[in-house]
């Protein structure tokens, strides 16, 4: 998972993963630009909030063995 975007201080993306996730200002930062695996299970949901008001995409890519 990554949150591609211009670097600041407090850029980036709240993201929580789980059946039923909500985002909230509390959650898990991914820093723009960082890129961070996250082992889920089948079924789980991705929740994901920008952090600082900037507008930017969030690329999720499935991983296999």
């Amino acid at each position: 998972m990554c949150g591609p975007g211009a670097f600041t201080s407090t850029g980036g993306v709240r993201v929580n993963i789980g059946d039923a996730p909500v985002a909230t200002s509390s959650s898990a930062l991914l820093p723009f630009n960082w890129i961070q695996q996250y082992k889920v299970t089948p079924g789980q949901k991705v929740s994901a909030l920008r952090n600082d008001g900037v507008a930017g995409t969030l690329v999720v890519v499935e991983l296999t063995n």
